[in-house]
């Protein structure tokens, strides 16, 4: 099973609404950079050789923010950074993510981010039976 760890330094920038002109949309210069940051700690931390990716595939990521201040940020947005932007690097896309770990600490001399990717067995949950079935079962 694939396990992937790695860091991003500096601090986060969380994820922010694009701004639009007209019908275009533009994600901002500072969160493309960023993303682009960490696409790249993600590749060099991938195991070398072919990529088969599945769509059948899920993941847990961690995410563990060392932020340089005590400012307020939304977890959520710290989390939507990072998903985007390992779309199509350590996995298709980030519906495959199915349990998600986000936390927040100060660290004012080194802020980073700290991204742990793993494949997970996905669990076949039974489909639910029918409340007619268990009615009759009850009567």
């Amino acid at each position: 099973m694939m396990r992937i760890a790695f860091a991003v330094p500096g601090p986060v920038v969380p994820w922010q609404r694009a701004s639009s002109v007209g019908t275009r949309r533009y994600t901002s210069t500072k969160q493309r950079s960023y993303q682009a940051s960490v696409r790249m700690h993600a590749l060099a931390a991938r195991p070398r050789g072919p990529w088969l990716p599945s769509k059948a595939q899920r993941y847990r990521v961690d995410v563990e923010a060392y932020l340089p201040d005590e400012r307020r940020r939304d977890l959520d947005n710290v989390a939507k950074t990072i998903l985007d932007a390992l779309n199509g690097v350590l996995y298709l896309d980030d519906s495959q993510v199915v349990t998600l770990l986000v936390a927040t600490h100060v660290d004012r001399e080194r802020p980073r981010v700290e991204v742990t990717v793993a494949e997970v067995e996905r669990e076949v949950v039974p489909a639910p039976r029918s409340r007619q079935r268990v009615r009759k079962a009850i009567a």
